[in-house]
């Protein structure tokens, strides 16, 4: 599984279970893999990015709750 279909897929749903504030989760690819960030945007219209170039799909999950513990 590529790491689009895994975010939008499959994490989306768990980070929507998680968070009432967030309404979505998206995969965003700047640079064809040079730059892969995931979106997540929260009811209030902020938007947030998190780095997950390179990484695997645990690693992405990790670094997406990681950011949302931490604000």
């Amino acid at each position: 599984m590529n790491k689009k279909e895994y975010i939008e897929k499959h994490l989306k749903m768990l980070v929507l279970a998680t968070d009432f504030n967030i309404v979505d989760v998206k995969y965003v690819d700047k640079a064809f893999g040079q730059n892969e960030q995931v979106k997540i945007c929260y009811e209030n219209g902020y938007t947030a990015f998190v780095n997950v170039t390179g990484n695997s799909n645990v690693a992405t999950a990790q670094a997406v709750f990681n950011y949302i513990a931490a604000h």
